[in-house]
């Protein structure tokens, strides 16, 4: 359900205006067959993922993979682009590395981003990416049947995560999920 939801294929509707927008043949097909649930063709099937997994003949657990799939990739690229449109807007922004913003008791908790004087009174803004796929086993059962379900989940979890802290530190708190 979740290629028939408003807008799952609008990527193949997008003209590539900048560089980093354009996919090669090869990666264009991946990512068609990816889309339409196809086996991929002389990849992925059998091999081994750097987690030790088996991956899947669709590819589907590199999109999910903490370790060595293109989730983790497609993130840092995100937050990066995200950055520098920030800038262009000619907002004060920076990219939260690991820095001791936010430690709580149970361990660190970083955003992404933050983006000063937000608003005109002087507000914050830190943002939190999150790449999400509705194959992922923890999403697959729902995204099934409510397009956008997958999203939704990913949203709920980075707001319980992040806007308590973000009040103590006198910011605002978005998600940006992908």
């Amino acid at each position: 359900h979740s290629t028939r939801g408003y807008g799952a294929c609008g990527w193949l509707q997008t003209l590539p205006t900048v560089s980093w927008a354009r996919f090669t043949p090869s990666l264009y097909r991946i990512l068609l067959c990816m889309h339409l649930g196809l086996p991929q063709r002389l990849t992925f099937g059998g091999c081994k993922c750097a987690c030790g997994a088996t991956v899947d003949d669709r590819g589907y657990h590199y999109l999910t993979c903490r370790r060595g799939g293109h989730r983790i990739t497609t993130h840092n690229s995100m937050v990066r682009h995200l950055h520098s449109m920030t800038r262009a807007c000619n907002y004060v922004s920076r990219i939260v590395n690991l820095t001791p913003l936010f430690r709580t008791a149970t361990g660190r908790h970083v955003p992404d981003q933050v983006i000063f004087d937000w608003c005109d009174d002087g507000t914050h803004l830190a943002t939190d990416t999150s790449i999400t796929c509705p194959c992922a086993a923890t999403y697959r059962a729902e995204a099934a049947h409510v397009p956008g379900s997958a999203g939704k989940t990913r949203e709920t979890k980075k707001r319980v995560k992040y806007v308590a802290l973000c009040e103590a530190a006198d910011m605002q708190f978005s998600p940006l999920v992908f």
